[in-house]
């Protein structure tokens, strides 16, 4: 079974090309997550079940070998344990795309989706759930992205937080994200509705990453507030936003 060792590295000769990089190879590996299941369902162009699940268990060493970098950068801008999640997760859904694969799946038959003519196999069904299972962890992935994008970029190596706790910069502008998830934090503590604030992103400055999910809005506020040492937006939020 692959394991994943996080490797430190020293920030030390780490300028903005190394971090950028950092980003883009976990946009890389979110891609790969997120075709997990297509994999799957390629994989079974391979009569043998063991041939299938080793196809995708070369797929899943690749992974994660590609997000050691994150990891790394994990470690050394984050609290002990922030990664752990990362990890499992990680672990969790590379498994069940090996076992998908390993799996006596005859709608995948030729390596294709053919229309069932009866009711859905177990493996069918354990699939689909690996549909939802890879985007979200390649969702995941791509925010930790955007992360290092807004704390590494230029604008914000040139301008760090004031004290380190109020999110004011000493010079230089905002990023795009960083405006954003600025204002979506400061919605959320106002105690403006998650959909609500979803809906009034869209009227928001083009140059603003779009976010059209619930969960994609909480995440957001939550980054915000782990990068500027803030108090994190409210858990649950009811009622009507205020006025």
């Amino acid at each position: 079974m692959a394991r994943i060792t996080i490797e430190s590295q020293g920030s030390e000769g780490r300028g903005d090309r190394g971090e950028n990089e950092v980003a883009a190879r976990t946009r890389e590996t979110a891609n790969l997550v997120q075709q997990l299941p297509k994999e799957v369902v390629a994989s079974f162009a391979l009569p043998d079940a063991k041939a299938r699940a080793l196809r995708l268990e070369e797929r899943r060493n690749e992974i994660l070998v590609g997000v050691q970098p994150l990891l790394s950068w994990i470690e050394r801008r984050r609290p002990p344990g922030t990664a752990d999640p990362v990890i499992r997760r990680l672990y969790d859904v590379t498994a069940e795309a090996v076992a998908c694969a390993g799996s006596d799946i005859p709608q995948y038959a030729g390596g294709k989706i053919s229309r069932p003519t009866g009711p859905l196999s177990p493996g069918v069904k354990r699939t689909a759930t690996l549909v939802v299972m890879a985007l979200l962890v390649a969702d995941q992935l791509r925010d930790w992205a955007g992360d290092i994008e807004v704390e590494e970029g230029p604008e914000t190596r040139a301008g760090r937080t004031v004290g380190g706790v109020s999110g004011k910069r000493e010079n230089g502008p905002l990023t795009p994200r960083e405006s954003r998830d600025k204002w979506i934090y400061g919605e959320c503590r106002r105690g403006t509705p998650y959909q609500t604030i979803a809906n009034r992103l869209k009227k928001k400055p083009k140059k603003w990453p779009l976010i059209e999910s619930v969960n994609g809005i909480k995440r957001a506020a939550e980054r915000y507030a782990e990068r500027h040492s803030l108090a994190k937006p409210p858990a649950r939020q009811c009622g009507r936003p205020p006025s």
